[in-house]
């Protein structure tokens, strides 16, 4: 079924209702329809993506206080999808969060590092799913980036992230924690996390790596949450192994979209789109090392 049918199909579900389509992810196409948000994988890929998210937010339901998580439905006839209600909630922009006052910004930060500390304590054993762990990025770069960076630019990239495999204290990490996934209420407190495709058992400070923006707000939101969550865990935050983090997500994300076919149609993955993110990792690495 084509994404036509696929939306004529959300539309007969539920009659007379409008259907939103919210902006489009690299993985899976999302709407938003009388109140719920439905997400229709584009690839195998992000089926898979979705079981394991089903099976985290199952455990987490149970072990997560003070913050809300979709409830997620998986529906395999007539096609793959996932539906759940929509959590309210206000999103995280970084001219708003500048405005707001020291009390407020801390109390936000205190509630994201408490969310952290109590995801990072799960119980990992009994999470019913397979759970990722980091991929070597060589030859996935030798096979998908010889267009974009010479054999010494990319041997340069390897050497730079090689130390992330031998990181101990692996916990369950959410690794996409931006500004489209959590919500916050009026009163800029925070309400709602989404999206765990991307999770996986990684060393901690895989949710961290918002401490190598390059936006200022993002980076003194993420260092008092940092700062909250070491004093909570006792964990330390270490600023070079951050940014080995986020150079092995620019790889990780390139390498996707360089190998998957279906990007021609993907404004993020235009090909000079491709070129621009192939920079940036570069201008990173002139800082990082």
């Amino acid at each position: 079924m084509d994404i036509k049918g696929i939306e004529q199909y959300i539309k007969g579900l539920f009659p007379n209702q409008e259907l939103i389509k919210l902006p489009e992810g690299g993985m899976s196409y999302a709407y938003e329809i009388n109140g719920k948000i439905i997400r229709i994988p584009k690839t195998q890929y992000a089926e898979h993506g979705y079981e394991m998210e089903n099976a985290i937010l199952d455990y987490l339901h149970q072990n997560i206080s003070r913050t809300k998580l979709p409830y997620i439905q998986i529906v395999r006839d007539p096609f793959f999808y996932t539906i759940h209600d929509k959590i309210s909630g206000i999103y995280w922009d970084e001219q708003t969060y500048l405005s707001k006052d020291e009390k407020t910004r801390d109390a936000l930060a205190e509630d994201c590092a408490v969310f952290f500390a109590q995801l990072h304590s799960s119980n990992l054993a009994q999470i019913k799913t397979e759970l990722l762990d980091l991929h070597p990025i060589q030859k996935n770069m030798e096979a998908y980036l010889g267009e974009y960076f010479s054999h010494s630019e990319m041997q340069a990239i390897v050497d730079f992230t090689n130390p992330l495999f031998g990181l101990g204290d692996k916990v369950l990490v959410h690794r996409d924690f931006y500004s489209d996934n959590f919500l916050l209420t009026d009163s800029y407190r925070l309400n709602g996390v989404l999206d765990f495709g991307n999770s996986g058992v990684y060393n901690y400070m895989f949710d961290f790596k918002a401490l190598a923006s390059w936006e200022d707000g993002m980076r003194d939101f993420f260092t008092r949450i940092a700062a909250r969550y070491s004093r909570i865990t006792g964990r330390i935050i270490d600023t070079q192994t951050i940014h080995r983090i986020d150079i092995h997500n620019y790889i990780s994300f390139l390498v996707y979209f360089v190998k998957n076919k279906n990007i021609k149609d993907e404004k993020i993955g235009a090909v000079n789109h491709l070129w621009e993110h192939a920079n940036h990792i570069k201008e990173k690495m002139k800082r990082y090392v």
